[in-house]
């Protein structure tokens, strides 16, 4: 089997998706024929057990880069096309040209269909995003993946597309060292941001 992820960018300033991507390369490689597309950048994570394109950084406005991704699925032929992320074209355009040739799509979202997050510049950014693209690509994909049972539930309440399955996001734990003793030997400052989040359904 042949699986095509666009996901657009692996940067490590990136955070949790290009994580998600570096630790399903390296378990889903494999077990199949897996091709990641993406754009290069100067943080990038190294990914292994698959082999990553390159699209050019601004791919999405110029007739060369579509065609070029057009060019990329044509030679992969794969048997699914899975995209990583929302509000950027990019991930409704690739959706857009798998389905044209009758490629099975799966989305995930990564938690950026959250009420909140749509709420977040929700008339100058998301409204423009869900009328043009957005709406559409979730609804025609042929299955969502939901990382978390709160994700799934706003997924479902959101109700653009039923077809939803939950699969939590893994980690690697193989580089973690363990604890040989409870002595205190160091200290850990964790350094975050408080921020407004809706918890209900």
């Amino acid at each position: 089997m042949t699986i095509l992820h666009y996901i657009p960018d692996i940067d490590a300033a990136s955070g949790g998706t290009s994580t998600y991507m570096q630790v399903l390369a390296d378990a889903l490689g494999r077990v199949c024929d897996l091709h990641v597309v993406t754009r290069k950048s100067q943080g990038e994570l190294p990914l292994v057990c698959c082999n990553v394109h390159y699209l050019p950084q601004r791919w999405v406005a110029t007739y060369r880069g579509r065609t070029a991704m057009a060019t990329l699925i044509d030679a992969l032929k794969p048997d699914v096309v899975h995209l990583n992320g929302c509000w950027m074209p990019g991930c409704a355009i690739v959706e857009m040209m798998a389905q044209q040739r009758h490629i099975p799509t799966v989305y995930t979202p990564h938690g950026m269909l959250e009420p909140y997050i749509i709420r977040c510049h929700y008339w100058t950014r998301k409204l423009p995003a869900i009328l043009l693209y957005q709406r559409r690509a979730t609804r025609r994909a042929s299955r969502l993946i939901a990382t978390s049972e709160a994700e799934r539930a706003h997924l479902v309440a959101l109700g653009w597309n039923r077809q939803i399955s939950l699969v939590p996001q893994g980690i690697d734990i193989r580089q973690a060292a363990v604890k040989s003793t409870w002595k205190r030997s160091n200290s850990l400052l964790f350094l975050g941001r408080l921020h407004e989040k809706e918890q209900a359904v």
